[in-house]
C-alpha cells in the first residue's frame, strides 16, 4: 500500500479545523468547507488501495510572453520558538519527515485545499497547499521528497536542528498561481496543533 500506517499522515483540506490530539495513527482525510468540517474525518487505511484526493495535475499554462519561466520564490524559513525552545524528540521528528517524503515519493498532485500531515507522537511534517487567501492562488501544486527534504535542511539550518519551522513557496503566473509549505512542528503545543497556519 502506497500510505503508511506506523504514523498518521492526515491529508486535509487547509482552513481552521482541529485534528482531534487522540487520533489513532493512520492515514485520514477530512474536508473542511468556509471553516467548517464537513463530516468525521475519514480513515483512508480502511478504503481500497486508492487516494480519493489524487490529481494527475492540472497542465501548466504557457509562458507569459518573452519568458522562459515561471517566477517561483522560496522564502527564508519561519521559525517557531515559542512552542518550545527544546528539541524535537530526534527519532520522532525523523520518522514524521521520512513518512512526509515517501508519501510524496518522486511528486503528488494536490488540488488547492489539499494538503498532507504526518504525525508521529508530538511532531508534525507537513505539506501544505494553501487557497482562499489570493483569488489567483488556484493552480494544482506538486509534493515532492527532493523538495521536503531540502526545506528540512533550510530549516535546521536557519532554526536550528530539530527546532520547529516552515519553508514556503509560490510560484506560477496570473490567475495560475500556487501557494504551498513544508514544515515541522510540535504537534503537542497549541500553536503546533494548528499548523499550516489555518488550522488543519
Amino acid at each position: 500500500m502506497r500510505f503508511h500506517t506506523t504514523i498518521g499522515i492526515v491529508l486535509a483540506f487547509t482552513a481552521r479545523a482541529a485534528i482531534p490530539r487522540d487520533i489513532a495513527p493512520g492515514l485520514y482525510a477530512v474536508e473542511v468547507v468556509n471553516g467548517t468540517e464537513v463530516g468525521d474525518p475519514i480513515r483512508l487505511d480502511d478504503l481500497p488501495d486508492s487516494d480519493p484526493f489524487n490529481t494527475s495535475g492540472t497542465p501548466y499554462p504557457l509562458f507569459p510572453r518573452g519568458r522562459k519561466s515561471f517566477d517561483k520564490r522560496w522564502y527564508k524559513p519561519d521559525c517557531y520558538p515559542f512552542e518550545g525552545t527544546e528539541d524535537l524528540d530526534h527519532p520522532t521528528a525523523d520518522a514524521a519527515k521520512a513518512d512526509l517524503m515517501a508519501q510524496c515519493g518522486d511528486g503528488h498532485w494536490l488540488k488547492p485545499g489539499h494538503s498532507y500531515y504526518a504525525i508521529k507522537g508530538c511532531v508534525a511534517a507537513y505539506f501544505c497547499h494553501w487557497w482562499g487567501k489570493n483569488k489567483y492562488y488556484h493552480h494544482d501544486a506538486r509534493c515532492t521528497s527532493h523538495d521536503a527534504a531540502a526545506s528540512f535542511q533550510e530549516i535546521d539550518n536557519t532554526c536550528g536542528t530539530y527546532k520547529p519551522g516552515q519553508r514556503r513557496e509560490d510560484g506560477g503566473s496570473g490567475g495560475n498561481r500556487w501557494d504551498i509549505a513544508y514544515g515541522v512542528e510540535s504537534y503537542c503545543t497549541s500553536w503546533g496543533h494548528d499548523f499550516c497556519g489555518w488550522g488543519a
